[in-house]
């Protein structure tokens, strides 16, 4: 997330940061994670709705998102009547993700197959819970230098305010559910 707030300066890293979190960590997700055909059915079916990111960070027409709730700093990017059709489109989805404590935004993320999404990172003290709905086995996420696969079904909890890339080198668009939530405490 974060179509706005890309932070093209690196941000000196935490001292003691941790790239990745273990899902288990946030058992409030799991509600979503055992509802994820449901919530993949939802972003298949809205995809024709998602709109393309097209800044330095990919090639044109590679990554779409559809903002069910954006996270405060990409809210002029869209109004709020465009977020109430993307959010008309996912009722299931928007259910379940209204439930979770400390919810930020949320997204549809689709990263077309063969694509890339640049090294770059965000300044506000969040993290990102990706559940992966659909090509998971092609695609991975490096954050802080670390390398995960993604899994259909499955959710990966990073930092994003961490330098993180994503890559799809699967034969299917990796299409995910993205959750920002304020950072765990220490």
């Amino acid at each position: 997330m974060g179509f706005a707030g890309l932070d093209p300066v690196p941000i000196p890293a935490r001292r003691g940061a941790t790239p990745f979190y273990d899902a288990a960590r946030f058992p409030e997700l799991e509600s979503v994670r055992a509802a994820w055909r449901e919530v993949r059915d939802e972003a298949v079916a809205a995809r024709s709705r998602m709109s393309h990111v097209d800044d330095s960070r990919t090639r044109a027409g590679d990554w779409a998102v559809l903002p069910l709730l954006p996270e405060a700093e990409d809210r002029a990017l869209y109004t709020d009547a465009e977020c109430a059709r993307h959010r008309s489109a996912a009722p299931r989805t928007v259910e379940l993700v209204e439930r979770l404590a400390g919810v930020r935004g949320y997204v549809f993320s689709s990263l077309a197959s063969g694509a890339h999404i640049a090294a770059h990172q965000h300044s506000q003290p969040y993290v990102t819970a990706a559940l992966c709905l659909q090509g998971g086995a092609g695609s991975s996420i490096e954050v802080g230098g670390e390398l995960r696969t993604f899994v259909d079904g499955e959710w990966t909890v990073f930092d994003y305010t961490l330098v993180h890339a994503v890559t799809n080198v699967g034969s299917i668009d990796r299409i995910a559910l993205l959750v920002l939530l304020s950072r765990p405490l220490r």
